[in-house]
């Protein structure tokens, strides 16, 4: 079966974070969150979450001491894959660091934001359901091996790089 967009886009991937991100953001604005958080949430769900690719290849490099890794901002590299802000379990503890600094309604939309976002990264990547937590993948050492199940129905698998 052919995937919904062929090879993998860096900008179709982005934009559809962008667009479920959006999505939150509109949802929980219509029901109170101002202006500011909202546009917060979005720009969380999107992006801030992705800053943690930065430090995949110090982790795998420096503290697991990986040969040949070489990993780049966008993609792992030989299946490992930190992600250390990447994780349904993260995602609760922000949306708590959320709620207790601004409130209930910030840190739900805080917390489903970047949920969806791990969601759509795990339809994404054919990685085992032990990625979407950060505690399963530290125990696997970042490397939580591949699943074989929803495969390469979003972007072409072999086009991949995690």
């Amino acid at each position: 079966m052919k995937s919904l967009f062929g090879p993998y886009n860096f900008y179709i991937d982005e934009f559809i974070h962008f667009a479920l991100s959006l999505i939150v953001g509109f949802i929980f604005y219509s029901h109170g969150l101002g202006l500011y958080d909202s546009l917060f949430v979005i720009l969380s769900g999107t992006a801030l979450i992705d800053v943690d690719h930065v430090f995949n290849s110090f982790i795998c490099k420096r503290i697991l001491k990986i040969p040949n890794y070489n990993g780049t901002l966008k993609s792992g590299d030989l299946g490992y894959s930190p992600h250390i802000f990447h994780g349904i379990d993260m995602a609760l503890l922000f949306g708590a660091l959320g709620w207790l600094l601004a409130g209930q309604l910030f840190g739900l939309a805080l917390c489903i934001a970047l949920i969806v976002h791990i969601a759509w990264d795990f339809l994404v990547y054919p990685n085992s359901i032990l990625w979407l937590f950060l505690t399963t993948r530290l125990l696997k050492r970042f490397n939580v091996g591949k699943r074989s199940y929803l495969v390469g129905k979003i972007f072409d698998v072999d086009s991949l790089r995690w």
